[in-house]
């Protein structure tokens, strides 16, 4: 999903000259075999722009580049692209060969997944040791309850109004609740 175009050394047009004549032709053809592969790494590696491209200047990575759909309105869904991309990483492993994702998207939702998890595991026990330390410091029942009931005020206000304007959770925005426990309790 979102990819408009993807880019390796499979759909590569090799322009090269033959005799007088300029030749187009697909860089890796239908028939492969070892000498084949032989020539065509060599004229990889003498193109000006294959190395550093869609191959290492050494030859032991090629890159699939997959162009992302450019929309003004709105960003791109990084987690439809990030899991559909890992779910042909999957599909395609063979052999000894390894496969790696990068690039904007999958940063993008790596930073998604990291606060998520955060979130569900950190929060927890910000909230419990928030609780614990009013507790000991203020010696009552509602001397604990009352801040979280306005911190969670606060929260539920927050993310409520963040909805309703049609503000995107990001990895950033995750760490708000935090932040507001944080100074919620201490004020």
């Amino acid at each position: 999903p979102e990819v408009i175009r993807v880019e390796s050394l499979a759909n590569f047009n090799w322009v090269h000259a033959d005799g007088d004549d300029i030749r187009i032709e697909p860089f890796l053809p239908d028939e492969l075999d070892a000498e084949v592969l032989a020539k065509r790494k060599q004229i990889a590696l003498s193109h000006e722009t294959l190395p550093g491209f869609l191959v290492s200047a050494d030859a032991t990575v090629a890159l699939v580049y997959g162009r992302i759909q450019p929309n003004f309105e709105r960003t791109p869904a990084t987690k439809a692209v990030v899991t559909a991309a890992r779910a042909l990483i999957d599909e395609m492993k063979r052999g000894d060969h390894e496969l790696y994702l990068f690039g904007g998207p999958t940063v993008t939702y790596a930073f998604e997944e990291v606060s998520q998890k955060d979130v569900e595991r950190l929060l927890p026990q910000v909230v419990l040791l928030a609780a614990f330390f009013l507790f000991a410091l203020l010696r009552s029942a509602a001397g604990t309850v009352l801040p979280f009931v306005l911190v969670f005020l606060a929260i539920l206000a927050a993310f409520g109004m963040a909805g309703y304007t049609g503000l995107v959770q990001t990895a950033t925005s995750t760490a708000i609740p935090s932040i507001i426990i944080a100074v919620g309790i201490a004020d």
